[in-house]
């Protein structure tokens, strides 16, 4: 009866309970991988730990079985037998820097061969010279003798709650139970067993250590055994002690029998004399001291008593894990959670019954967290955790991975409110620094001395507890420089999370700026002349070529000075170093780049997807820029474009950790169905019944990977705002998260329904402003409730307090916060769904008048609508139209900044804002001025003779490439390269004159203005250059030259009200000739009409013929009535004589060169059409 009561309760309330009806040993594996031979263990035991120790529970009738491990047992390192062990480095092939001085000379000698073998010299340390591994400590059985057969109503399972394991069953009328936890506080693995009915327990209790160790009975009841590892000689100790109510206990040589007893209660604990310290990493502890250390936390945990110590373990326990709660309209789960899981990956479950699994998937990830590393522990999670049941081929020796595998580790860290947990991360970090003072110098000839003591470090991808910092023993996977540095912004993610400025100054800072002191030195140019830094050589993980510099370096060296600049600023120190670490972030070559196919290239000579590497490969060393980094954004809408197209291609299927990697990176670009398909296809074919991870074998990186995941599809923080639900699968249509963490130290609790915000609040936890982001949240509210109120009808009447806030734009707000105050957000309204316009572009060419342009809708009878918002104020619609373009002609009646938005439905999404750029008053406008825009293919590199030093140049040019420029002006000049290597050009003015110029020519890089026309009248014009062919040419463009001849028109009208229906407003006009020109059969420009036509500005001796053409460079005014489409103006026509143009490009010719005092270069272009 006790026992139906129990399992009825249990079925009620396990919303967060992983359980199960079978052993581990009785429940079908998944597919074997690899022919692994410890699946039982990895597939179906259930994990407990405190991060110092930890323990996987089987869950046997007969015998009961549990691992044990302690987190620094590790074999490797500092030996009796390495006595000169120097954490892998081996001076014989660093050669102090003279090695990768060697490889580098190649790569610039362009000897990319020579470098590949070469490369080869700065690997070869081994496991030989002290790499080791993570070992198990021992197995703990408590053998009862029992058929398992016999056993009834069996049920175990692993409670998130309250960190517990419990297994019981009925086994001849009687009933049993065992319940197990390991205390954070006590430092003791707890078991407690007991029984209802008739029968008593009887059993014996072992804990075999996995190596040869001394073993002794001490007083009352415990097991001690202890002794040093042979490999190198690390002192172990550990205590087994029991205690009973009723009955008795045997002791014998090394183990106890326990005979008729009602209750029994064991407690286990371990140490040992490893200590996180350079160069020996010992604590120099006796075996006496490690004795003592754990018969205090044994004796205490005994004296306490089994209750207190529960009790204050989930006090614990709860006091980190409670600070989050999800909800996604879920219900408990009826079925054990391997069937749950089956019933997930062949469709057979309820909707409710997925959404069940992803939270208790989201939810394990931090209970991992919380059991693996705790802020005291020497180590951070390995590879497993730090749970082991092997001593030899351990995986990947549970080592420290640093090319994704221990920064997905710690990315749930901060955002889910556990970053105590990251003490361990920032400790093992700082701890690095020594050994890898030693790499710099060996490898890269980078040295700290007594008057340089920390001149850089260098750490690459394998680590372990004894500063293994060397790059291994093979090139392919264990040259990575780049590893150290972004672990480093994992740690800089503390303070951004938690403001925590004394650990900023203290401990996070000093590590940065020494990493990018080594990267000051190491960091060289790519080639003599490119004047573009790189770190080289680089190898993308794991796959592709050997490279001079690859996008994975530059993208984490990039983020190295970003964050450097952004800490040594909020410290206000280093003002020198600030503006060194700017000069290099100018000159370094940039992190993104966009290949033929659209997509970021992973390395630089990549053209198109799949011309390198593997395009399907588990690494998306690439996509860092986009998550976890913040250089790839919605700000960077190009590169985010591309980032799709990557992502896409790399495909929605791989290891447990990628998929990880590919959820949290689609939720970046804000696609939360694509999010949650490959977080359906993780969950389907990676995870095992016990909800580990595979890559495979198991591998736990996985799972704090998904955690992440899942808050990424919630909210983000890497931007200017806190984006809400960003990434909301239409999957979790209706649901609320509580307690999610924002940079700046903001905790938020979101709730929503029908894929609609209801309510947002956010704790301030450190002040100042707070910025968030959601579809139209400028048109609900913000109130204050105090933090302090519980009574809910006085918490509501103090939420009438309203707050006031700086409108962004529609869909983000800004105000100030005070510590400890509650902010709540709601009354947003929805907004329709419909087709949003890309490409907005605003151009002022006159007081009073903006002209705003963006590409088309499909669709029938679309109609614009057009939103002017000034300043901080809400957005307001200005005009209706259902052309592309329109002038807004009274801007003038504002002196605020302005944003332009377009929709194609009142209410509807709206386009991204558009700002205004000035084109008035241009002269010289340089390659780098935004109102310059390119296509994705171009990169500003370096160019000695160009007057910035830098150039926009995109290698063998292709008909998608193009450059446009709008501006207000009576003539233009291109300044762009000319030479052999340099393409042709095709200048499209208006979208009807297209002009031809000639820089494929003997000429060599010279950049003086070329002619390319003159106009009528000072008025407003849009350019697009593209290549006269595609005949691998280059592009390389310095800038335009601006002429200014005459006054702009004044406008045909002055509005001072709303237009009416029936005002119209004249559009500027203009006549150009036109000349057309055979082109080559293959060009984009050819025509279909034979007849050939030359502009008199063309300087030939053939006869030519001209005419003028109509040109309507702007759209008309549409008028903004309530509900209809405003008059549409055509421009007028005016000619224009040949003689007039001839005198008006003498006139600009003589100013040009009097002004600039150069040569012009000949004519060289001819018009087309």
């Amino acid at each position: 009866m006790m026992f139906f009561i129990s399992l009825l309760a249990f079925y009620n309330h396990n919303d967060l309970r992983m359980w199960y009806d079978k052993p581990s040993p009785d429940i079908p594996m998944k597919p074997p991988q690899k022919g692994y031979p410890n699946e039982v263990w990895e597939q179906n035991t259930l994990p407990i730990g405190n991060g110092f120790i930890g323990a996987n529970i089987y869950g046997e009738i007969a015998c009961e079985r549990l691992s044990f491990n302690e987190e620094t047992l590790w074999i490797g390192g500092p030996s009796e037998s390495r006595p000169d062990y120097m954490g892998g480095n081996l001076p014989e092939k660093g050669r102090y820097g003279e090695t990768l001085k060697e490889i580098r000379e190649m790569y610039e000698n362009h000897d990319d061969d020579g470098a590949y073998w070469k490369e080869e010299d700065l690997v070869g340390a081994g496991e030989n010279d002290g790499y080791g591994s993570y070992q198990i400590w021992g197995e703990i059985y408590l053998d009862f003798g029992f058929e398992a057969w016999k056993a009834s109503e069996y049920v175990r399972y692993l409670d998130l709650n309250n960190a517990t394991q419990t297994v019981q069953f009925n086994y001849e009328n009687s009933f049993y139970k065992r319940e197990f936890f390991i205390s954070y506080p006590r430092n003791v693995l707890v078991i407690r067993l007991s029984k209802e009915g008739e029968a008593k327990l009887n059993f014996d209790a072992k804990f075999p250590i996995s190596r040869n160790a001394e073993n002794k009975i001490l007083e009352n009841h415990v097991l001690e055994s202890f002794g040093q590892l042979e490999d190198n000689q690390m002192k172990f100790l550990s205590q087994f002690a029991v205690t009973t109510k009723g009955g008795q206990i045997i002791d014998k040589e090394d183990y106890f029998r326990i005979e008729n007893a009602d209750e029994v209660v064991i407690y286990v604990t371990a140490k040992t004399d490893y200590k996180q310290v350079y160069p020996h990493y010992r604590s120099g502890e006796s075996m006496e001291d490690l004795r003592n250390t754990v018969t205090q936390k044994i004796n205490t945990a005994i004296k306490m008593g089994y209750d207190k110590v529960l009790s204050e373990h989930i006090a614990d326990y709860t006091s980190l894990f409670n600070r989050v709660k999800i909800n996604l309209t879920h219900i408990p789960s009826q079925i054990p959670t391997n069937e749950l899981l089956d019933g997930y990956s062949n469709g057979k479950n309820t909707p409710e019954e997925d959404r069940q699994l992803e939270i208790l998937l989201f939810s394990y990830g931090r209970y991992l967290q919380i059991s693996a590393t705790r802020e005291g522990n020497q180590l951070p999670i390995n590879g497993e955790g730090i749970w082991n049941a092997l001593n030899s081929d351990v995986p990947w020796s549970d080592d420290f991975h640093l090319n994704i595998n221990l920064q997905m580790a710690y990315f749930p860290t901060f955002v889910t409110d556990l970053h105590e947990c990251a003490t361990p991360l920032l400790n093992y970090v700082d701890a690095l620094r020594a050994p890898g003072r030693v790499t710099a110098s060996i490898y890269a000839g980078i040295t700290s001395s007594e008057e340089n003591p920390e001149n850089g470090f260098l750490v690459h991808t394998q680590n372990t507890p004894f500063g293994w910092t060397c790059p291994g023993w093979s090139y392919e996977w264990g040259w990575g420089p780049g590893g150290g540095i972004w672990i480093l912004h994992n740690c800089y993610e503390h303070y951004l999370y938690t403001k925590d400025i004394d650990t900023l100054k203290n401990k996070i800072y000093p590590m940065m700026k020494e990493g990018a002191r080594f990267y000051e030195q190491f960091l060289k140019y790519e080639y003599p002349d490119s004047k573009l830094y790189v770190a080289t050589p680089a190898y993308s993980p794991e796959h592709g070529p050997r490279t001079n510099g690859n996008i994975y370096e530059q993208q984490m060296t990039y983020q190295l000075f970003t964050n450097c600049i952004e800490a040594a600023e909020v410290l206000n120190v280093d003002a020198d170093k600030i503006q060194e670490w700017k000069r290099i972030l100018k000159e370094l070559k940039p992190p993104i780049q966009i290949g033929e196919s659209g997509q970021i290239k992973e390395w630089f000579t990549e053209t198109t997807l799949g011309s390198i590497g593997e395009w399907e490969h588990r690494h998306m060393s690439h996509l860092l820029g986009l998550f976890p980094f913040n250089q790839i954004t919605y700000d960077t809408p190009d590169w985010l474009e591309a980032a799709k197209v990557s992502l896409d291609a790399r495909g929605d299927w791989n290891t447990g950790w990628s998929m990880c990697q590919r959820i949290s990176s689609w939720a970046r670009v804000g696609d939360g169905n694509r999010a949650h398909s490959i977080l359906h296809n993780l969950l389907s074919s990676v995870i095992f019944n016990n909800l580990w991870d595979t890559c495979p074998p198991f591998q736990i990186d996985g799972n704090f990977g998904s955690a992440a995941a899942i808050a990424e599809m919630l909210l983000q923080s890497h931007l200017k705002a806190i984006y809400i639900l960003p990434a909301l699968p239409d999957a979790w249509s209706t649901g609320s998260i509580e307690g999610l963490i924002a940079r700046g130290n903001f905790k938020l609790n979101i709730s929503w329904d029908n894929m609609h915000l209801t309510e947002c609040s956010v704790l301030s936890r450190s002040g100042g402003k707070c910025r968030l982001h959601y579809p139209n949240i400028a048109r609900g509210k913000v109130e204050l409730r105090d933090s302090n109120f519980q009574n809910s009808m006085r918490s509501f009447l103090f939420r009438k307090k309203t707050v006031s806030f700086i409108i962004i734009d529609e869909n983000t707000i800004e105000f100030d916060t005070q510590t400890g105050e509650i902010y709540v957000i709601s009354n947003v309204p929805e907004i329709l769904d419909a087709k949003v316009p890309q490409k907005v572009e605003c151009y002022r060419f006159a007081d009073d008048k903006i002209y705003i342009k963006w590409d088309q809708v499909e669709g029938n009878e679309i109609k614009y609508h057009i939103y002017r918002q000034e300043g901080n104020h809400l957005p307001q619609r200005i005009g209706i139209t259902e052309s592309t373009s329109y002038n807004d002609t009274l801007s003038y009646q504002t002196n605020q900044e302005l944003i332009y938005y377009v929709t194609t439905e009142a209410d509807a999404v709206k386009s991204r804002g558009a700002t205004v750029i000035d084109i008035r008053n241009l002269d010289t406008v340089y390659e780098s001025n935004p109102a310059i825009i390119y296509s994705q293919r171009f990169l500003r590199e370096y160019r000695e003779n160009s007057p910035t030093e830098f150039a926009h140049v995109v290698e063998d040019a292709k008909y998608s490439d193009s450059i446009e420029f709008s501006f207000v002006g009576s003539s233009l000049y291109i300044m762009a390269a000319e030479g052999q290597s340099n393409c042709d050009l095709v200048i499209t003015i208006n979208d009807r004159i297209s002009i031809r110029v000639i820089l494929n020519n003997e000429n060599q890089k010279r950049i003086e203005p070329i002619f390319v026309t003159a106009f009528e009248k000072e008025d407003y014009y849009s350019i697009k250059v593209t290549p006269y062919e595609e005949n691998g040419k280059k592009i390389e463009l310095y800038g335009f030259i601006v002429g200014h001849q005459y006054t702009p028109s004044p406008p045909t009208h002055t509005q001072t009200h709303p237009p009416t229906q029936t005002e119209q407003s004249q559009t500027p006009t203009e006549t150009i000739s036109e000349t057309k020109t055979q082109l080559p059969p293959t060009s984009p420009y050819t025509q279909t009409s034979p007849q050939t036509q030359t502009s008199p500005l063309t300087q030939t001796s053939s006869q030519t013929q001209t005419e003028s053409i109509t040109l309507d460079p702007t759209s008309t005014i549409p008028e903004p009535t309530q509900n209809e489409v405003s008059g549409k103006t055509i421009g007028t026509v005016v000619g224009i004589t040949v003689s007039v143009v001839l005198v008006i490009n003498l006139l600009v010719v003589l100013i040009i060169i009097f002004i600039r005092k150069r040569k012009l270069n000949p004519l060289t272009y001819e018009t087309l059409d």
